[in-house]
């Protein structure tokens, strides 16, 4: 995981896929964004100071706004939930990690809306035999 986005054996796994990632906006800019391409309410953070605001934005959304409007993407530095093997120096963060090799028998789940899923990058790798749902994407 590099600046939270999945690399799989070198290959940007999420490259394909429009995954929800966290942007820090103005509180100003946040009104140049159509309201029915805004997430809900509850998904949009606002912080004290009033001027800033973090909300969820897919790739496709970052792509149509970015020219006109200051993203900077939110980047996790918290080194103290990641439960992964080769994490023994607590170095590793949610969004930056690895490389890791799942074991056989196991996934690696994430979450399309990866700061809001407790993932494998929290409990760790699933079982397979746990497993009772079809995988969408792949």
């Amino acid at each position: 995981m590099k600046n939270g986005e999945l690399f799989v054996n070198g290959k940007d796994f999420d490259e394909d896929h429009d995954l929800y990632h966290n942007y820090y906006i103005s509180a100003n800019e946040l009104e140049l964004i159509d309201e029915t391409e805004l997430p809900s309410a509850d998904q949009i953070r606002s912080y004290p100071s009033g001027d800033s605001v973090m909300l969820p934005l897919t790739r496709a959304l970052y792509n149509k706004y970015k020219s006109r409007i200051q993203l900077s993407k939110y980047i996790s530095s918290d080194a103290t939930v990641l439960s992964q093997p080769g994490n023994e120096k607590n170095t590793w963060t949610v969004d930056n990690f690895g490389p890791i090799s799942v074991p056989e028998g196991y996934y690696l789940a994430l979450g399309d809306n990866r700061h809001n899923s407790l993932d494998s990058r929290y409990v760790g790798f699933i079982k397979k035999s746990d497993c009772k749902a079809t995988v969408l994407f792949k």
